[in-house]
């Protein structure tokens, strides 16, 4: 999971949307003990295959079977429940569970019951809340990339964001199955509109999604790779576009080319292809700045040269964000 995903922004008064790694770690913990259905099972069953000492632990930590809601009540309480990355998260976990409302009224009796339990026992314990941090380190380092990329959650926002600008509700951004689009969950979701305290989540390992009253705000998940709109097109359109710039020009292209089959210096590049030396200089840099040319010291001359990985991985970057819609489909 990379640090570099969707910044937090508000959509509409009473309504944040952005990416967060308590949630996404909660849908990872449940997807591992088989409470929910991932949006990627094989990738489930593999991690639980490569992980299975890790896998254990999680199913042992708790007596009881209640799921992990304390995270995302945590989350909530120490101000960490949009954070893309966790080690904020962790980092105040540490300290405490923080104070706040706990009410779970999403949740059942049972489930209420044992969230509380444990935010009494974190919350009292040091030792137990310094394994409990190190439990959801290690799971989030064992499904970093599993269930998709920052580029994934980022795209979900700005699809829930333009559609938003063009008046759609929050419940309406939701797959018509969705939990808070239930009868009985209507008035919780515009209550927490008016109030500011509605925060949508897109969530990487998720097939289905959640609503949680979580205390200060009402958290609502859904697939971040279930959104088939012309947004999210035009989101990976930039991001290949982005990637396949440096290709651009037939110069640039020309020069990479003649780099990747005789490595050279920009004088010799210059004078075989008739150009003048800055404009060389310019073309190789932005290569360079690319990845896709390095460059040693022979004597007083600097030698270009391209390795062939490095251009077919930027191809495979950008064929695997052009199809991407597509395989979410």
């Amino acid at each position: 999971m990379e640090s570099d995903t969707t910044t937090a922004v508000a959509a509409e008064p009473g309504v944040v949307i952005g990416y967060s790694a308590a949630v996404e770690l909660t849908w990872i913990l449940m997807s591992v003990l088989g409470k929910h259905t991932s949006a990627d099972e094989a990738e489930v069953a593999a991690l639980r295959a490569e992980h299975p000492e890790l896998v254990a632990r999680v199913a042992s930590f708790w007596e009881d079977t209640a799921w992990w809601g304390e995270l995302l009540v945590i989350a909530d309480r120490t101000g960490t429940l949009l954070d893309p990355e966790p080690e904020r998260l962790f980092a105040r976990l540490l300290e405490g569970v923080g104070d706040g409302p706990a009410s779970l009224e999403t949740e059942s009796d049972e489930d209420r019951a044992a969230v509380l339990a444990r935010l009494e026992r974190l919350g009292g314990d040091a030792r137990l809340r310094r394994r409990y941090v190190d439990l959801l380190r290690e799971l989030w380092a064992a499904a970093e990339g599993r269930f998709g990329s920052p580029a994934d959650a980022e795209a979900t926002v700005v699809a829930w964001r333009e559609r938003l600008a063009a008046g759609a509700t929050p419940l309406e951004l939701l797959p018509e199955k969705h939990v808070a689009r239930r009868p009985e969950w209507a008035k919780s979701v515009r209550d927490a509109t008016r109030n500011g305290t509605l925060v949508l989540s897109p969530v990487l390992c998720c097939r289905g999604g959640h609503i949680v009253a979580a205390g200060g705000t009402m958290s609502i998940a859904a697939s971040a790779i279930e959104q088939d709109s012309l947004a999210v097109r035009r989101f990976y359109a930039g991001e290949v576009a982005a990637r396949l710039k440096v290709l651009s020009d037939p110069t640039r292209v020309a020069l990479l080319s003649q780099l990747a089959c005789e490595p050279m210096s920009v004088t010799e590049l210059a004078a075989l292809y008739d150009l003048a030396q800055p404009t060389v200089s310019i073309h190789v840099r932005q290569l360079r700045e690319a990845g896709l040319v390095v460059a040693r010291k022979e004597g007083g001359r600097t030698i270009y040269s391209v390795p062939h990985d490095r251009v077919q991985a930027l191809l495979d970057e950008a064929g695997d964000l052009l199809l991407r819609f597509c395989r979410a489909k």
